[in-house]
């Protein structure tokens, strides 16, 4: 199976090299790399050139943000399996895309998931967020996979759509309660760490999960639904507890 890893950046010079290292000593080697530039005035293009990557298709011209970058990603995709790493993430070990086309294979998945290590920009472990089990109807409960450890299966782009690009922080997980609360979608948890996350993402922000949490109701609008209390406390109490606990300890 090919797995295509999607990689949207803009003036990452400070951090893409690490992307692009996990990504060019995977042990697996059906890989194609799809990269999205914003159209960078730094040194990204140069790195990305010097990384000489096997199957890699480059776009650089500006784009409507991130979402809308991502998304033309999925058009030069041509994988079975899709995977987005930020320009400022990289894989947790060099076996990551090996175990999950493993798994995918075993358990004849369309999703797989798994956790996210936060880090800091010493590359130092700041917090983890462990995926859990998943079972349908727990996104209305507050569950939630973080996107940065999501892997789905090409097909369900084009027949569950892609991200909207009206949403500009919470289309990933708009994207994944779509897949995996779809009847037939069969999602497996993957038991370990996949990627390593700088916690200074567009939604790490407190005015973020704000904006954050609007696009959520939106996204439970559109199926008839509203946000429970439920979801609140399960969801945004511990999100903010763990914003304001790793600010504690950059102060510190």
């Amino acid at each position: 199976m090919k797995i295509s890893v999607i990689t949207v950046c803009y003036n990452s010079e400070k951090t893409i090299q690490d992307t692009l290292t996990s990504i060019t000593e995977q042990t697996y080697d059906n890989i194609e790399v799809v990269i999205i530039d914003g159209g960078s005035n730094d040194n990204t293009l140069k790195i990305i050139d010097e990384a000489k990557i096997d199957n890699l298709r480059l776009i650089t011209e500006r784009d409507f943000g991130i979402y809308d970058a991502m998304n033309k990603g999925l058009k030069l995709a041509t994988g079975d399996i899709i995977h987005f790493l930020n320009s400022d993430d990289f894989y947790a070990d060099f076996n990551i895309l090996e175990n999950v086309v493993s798994i995918f294979e075993k358990c004849d998945a369309d999703v797989c998931y798994g956790g996210i290590r936060y880090i800091d920009s010493d590359t130092k472990t700041v917090g983890t967020w462990d995926s859990k089990p998943f079972t349908s109807g727990q996104y209305k409960y507050g569950w939630h996979t973080p996107h940065p450890g999501f892997f789905a299966k090409k097909y369900l782009f084009s027949t569950l759509g892609t991200f909207d690009p009206n949403m500009k922080i919470a289309a990933d997980f708009d994207l994944m309660k779509r897949f995996m609360e779809h009847d037939g979608t069969k999602s497996v948890q993957i038991k370990k760490t996949l990627v390593n996350m700088r916690d200074n993402g567009a939604s790490s922000g407190l005015s973020a999960i704000l904006r954050g949490f609007l696009e959520i109701r939106q996204s439970f609008l559109k199926d008839g639904h509203n946000i429970s209390m439920t979801f609140l406390i399960n969801r945004y109490a511990i999100k903010v507890l763990r914003k304001a606990k790793i600010q504690d300890w950059i102060q510190k």
